[in-house]
């Protein structure tokens, strides 16, 4: 099979505006450049070391994409929809891998699970079309031979499976099966609890998010604090941070309905603020006239807070 880290290598090059001579100089000869660009030489490790630093990029990173012919321009595309996912700009997220996504562009079902994945989840989160339930299984069923959703727990998963299983969930969970979505989100939660990686680490906390939500809504509030508390402990740890502010929003109104008004004001104070900064620009009195008009809070309580006369 075809190695094709020498196109990555010129693409590189390309963008840091380097001609080969200038990029070989004091790593190898130019006309070894020339065979390693051509994908007619593989270089050894060390050469691929001496080009990183040259380039600003780590190499290695590339290595799941060395057999993909347009492996440059797929792990950007990734790497952009990824970013815009994380920040919500959800059609962003479909314009960076749309290039991506025609049929036979991508050779290995690892990436191409990658790219179907944050696609449909986007798709679900911008609610222009139904995601089917069975359309995201097929995709997790390239790399796992499941029946149903059930029995993947049995298996040790990659990060893109778990952000596959729990694309399914969430799309359960938007549809008519309430109850067989909150049952699943319980059985992944538990799982990565179990086989806890930093890498599981958004999967984890948007899980979290979700079964507080949920536990908000049917009246268990101690409940939602502490799926709200474990998805703050662990965003914290491992920096993550774009799903904070609706914990401490969760946490806050959970706090206010059992009675607990200073951590309630405590966390509703941690989420304006939050939110205002995520917002970038948007007027604290929106987000705090929002909080309060949506959740039926107590305004008079966050005020006084908000103003520091309490």
């Amino acid at each position: 099979m075809k190695n094709y880290v020498g196109t990555i290598i010129k693409a590189l090059r390309t963008k840091n505006g380097l001609t080969q001579r200038e990029l070989a100089k004091d790593i190898c000869s130019l006309r070894q450049l020339i065979r390693i660009e051509a994908n007619e030489n593989a270089p050894s490790t060390f050469l691929m070391q001496a080009f990183s630093a040259k380039l600003g990029d780590d190499l290695m990173d590339y290595m799941p994409y060395f057999l993909e012919e347009n492996g440059y321009v797929i792990k950007r595309a990734l790497e952009k929809a990824y970013l815009e996912y994380n920040h919500q700009n959800y059609k962003a997220v479909l314009e960076q891998i749309e290039p991506v996504s025609q049929t036979n562009y991508i050779q290995s079902k690892f990436i191409r699970q990658k790219v179907e994945w944050i696609g449909i989840s986007a798709s679900i989160c911008l609610n222009e079309h139904e995601a089917q339930e069975m359309e995201l299984l097929k995709t997790l069923r390239l790399t796992k031979d499941i029946q149903a959703l059930d029995e993947i727990f049995q298996f040790n998963l990659t990060k893109v499976e778990l952000e596959l299983v729990s694309a399914i969930i969430f799309s359960i969970l938007k549809g008519n099966e309430a109850k067989k979505g909150e049952r699943l989100l319980n059985k992944l939660i538990e799982y990565i609890e179990n086989q806890f990686k930093a890498s599981m680490t958004p999967v984890y906390i948007s899980s979290l998010l979700h079964h507080a939500s949920i536990q908000l809504r049917d009246g268990k509030h101690e409940k939602a604090i502490e799926s709200v508390e474990k998805g703050i402990r662990c965003g914290t740890k491992y920096n993550q941070l774009s799903l904070l502010d609706r914990l401490y929003n969760i946490g806050g109104r959970a706090y206010y309905k059992l009675g607990n008004q200073a951590k309630g004001q405590q966390y509703l104070i941690t989420y304006i603020l939050m939110a205002q900064n995520k917002a970038q620009g948007k007027e604290l009195d929106e987000i705090y006239e929002t909080l309060v008009d949506h959740y039926y809070l107590d305004s008079l309580n966050i005020s006084d807070l908000i103003m520091g006369n309490s």
